[in-house]
């Protein structure tokens, strides 16, 4: 979430940036063998808070097809998590909830995406 740019290199490419806030959201189902009670489920969902910056090129393959690459550079300050396990069924020993204490995580997120541009279509049937 922050202001993006877009440059016309030629009729066809596009350079894109961007950069800002950072929302990062994870959900994880896993199973983990312990001596005690054997298969342990775990449930994990997290959100991450930080900054981004999104570099790349976009280029249109007729009027209403694009073909985008590039990649998400992202610095994370903040995490809350959620966890819970499945080996209990005291609420106590269950679940946790809270903020991690002194979190940091970088990330770099190369992407490649086809794409439709549905404003073409929702013009036409507007009018």
């Amino acid at each position: 979430m922050g202001p993006g740019y877009r440059i016309a290199i030629t009729d066809w490419l596009t350079f894109r940036t961007a950069a800002g806030f950072n929302v990062l959201l994870s959900d994880f189902w896993y199973s983990v063998r312990d001596p005690v009670h054997g298969n342990v489920d775990y449930d994990t969902m997290s959100i991450d808070l930080g900054a981004a910056a999104d570099v790349g090129f976009c280029s249109r393959i007729g009027k209403a097809i694009f073909l985008s690459a590039g990649s998400i550079v992202s610095a994370n300050f903040a995490r809350w998590m959620w966890m819970d396990a499945d080996f209990t069924k005291v609420p106590e020993q269950k679940t946790s909830v809270g903020w991690e204490r002194g979190f940091f995580s970088f990330g770099i997120r190369p992407y490649i995406t086809v794409g439709f541009d549905l404003s073409l279509y929702l013009v036409a049937i507007v009018t």
